[in-house]
């Protein structure tokens, strides 16, 4: 015998519900495994989220425990039917702090509509502490399934322990080395993770000009070589880019552009930080090589995967992603590096938007 299943209300955001069964028997840990999977979150993020009772004498606190000391004990290894759970009670979690929606907040987060409670009566049915939770009245009735295909966007709460915001995953996207991989990486920040190799021209034209432009700013000491010379120099395609390049298209751009170098443990270099540019883009760097680096996330309203390259410049949270993904750069071994190369070419040959091919590095 399966046991007694205990009903899931799962709040997403206001108005938004998701509905899961799971059997009594079951540990905690395992419920959090199944909201991971319905919701495609990982579990470390749900490892310190609240599940609240709704019995007879109202709600109350099922988990974390807190002890007489008033210290909070997280024990996912304990099954539900240790609490005495009965089959007609329903537990709920609040995931509207974990939660964090690609579109404007006027966007609903769509899932399996047989598993959503849409329009509950009060957008605050439920809220983070058990004192202002409402009557029971007030919930929507239960429905029976435990599967959803539904993908969101997630951030740490106040209430977590982890030490990162997850809210996608961050991934290293591979340009071609032709000498051209910072122009071919910058064009594809910019322009929401799209390859395009004919613009490297383009960039190069616009760096050449911008130097010829001001031989004050750019002498020949700052160049190595006269302003003409550096201006033809950086024109050729066979012309590495550097330091110079970024600073000047930092500007032309708007754009704070972070280049984090996987030689020196990861150490980023801040282009345009003194400029207060609202967003910023992230590049990586091996001292021979650049590559864009890019968030995938998942629309479950297009039911599609979502590309963002730019970043508000005061979200630390993608900064930590940034500086993880170098970590599991470092530990990569040579063939992984190799797998992750995305980039193709049309049939004819010749340069064209790239086609993402999403490699955990």
């Amino acid at each position: 015998m399966a046991g007694p299943l205990l009903r899931i209300l799962i709040r997403l955001k206001p108005n938004k519900y998701h509905r899961m069964q799971i059997a009594a028997r079951y540990r905690i840990i395992d419920l959090l495994k199944q909201i991971a999977h319905d919701l495609h979150l990982t579990v470390d993020q749900l490892l310190h989220i609240s599940i609240y009772r709704n019995g007879p004498n109202g709600y109350s606190i099922l988990y974390p425990i807190n002890n007489n000391y008033n210290n909070t004990h997280y024990d996912a290894s304990i099954t539900f039917d240790k609490y005495g759970l009965s089959s007609n009670e329903e537990l709920y979690i609040d995931l509207t702090e974990l939660i964090l929606c690609q579109q404007q907040d006027t966007d609903d987060i769509s899932t399996n509509d047989n598993h959503t409670a849409s329009s509950l009566n009060n957008s605050d049915f439920f809220h983070s502490t058990a004192s202002s939770l409402l009557n029971p009245e007030e919930s929507s009735s239960s429905s029976s399934s435990s599967s959803s295909s539904s993908l969101i966007q997630a951030k740490t709460t106040n209430n977590l322990s982890t030490k990162k915001s997850l809210i996608g995953q961050l991934i290293r996207f591979s340009v071609p080395a032709d000498n051209s991989c910072l122009f071919s990486s910058i064009y594809f920040v910019l322009h929401s993770g799209k390859l395009d190799l004919a613009s490297n021209k383009y960039l190069r034209n616009l760096v050449a000009s911008k130097i010829e432009s001001d031989h004050i700013t750019y002498s020949e000491a700052m160049l190595g070589r006269t302003n003409l010379e550096y201006s033809k120099w950086i024109r050729r395609d066979d012309s590495w880019g550097g330091g110079i390049e970024l600073a000047i298209l930092t500007q032309e751009y708007e754009t704070e552009i972070c280049v984090i170098n996987t030689e020196c443990g990861g150490r980023i270099d801040y282009f345009g930080e003194d400029r207060h540019f609202p967003y910023r883009v992230f590049l990586l760097y091996d001292n021979l090589h650049y590559d864009p680096v890019y968030l995938v996330t998942y629309d479950v309203v297009q039911q599609k995967e979502l590309i963002q390259t730019k970043f508000h410049r005061n979200d630390e949270a993608i900064l930590a992603l940034a500086k993880d993904l170098v970590e599991q750069f470092n530990s990569s071994t040579l063939d992984d590096i190799e797998h992750s190369t995305s980039y193709k070419k049309n049939p004819s040959g010749t340069s064209s938007e790239s086609h993402l091919m999403h490699v955990k590095l």
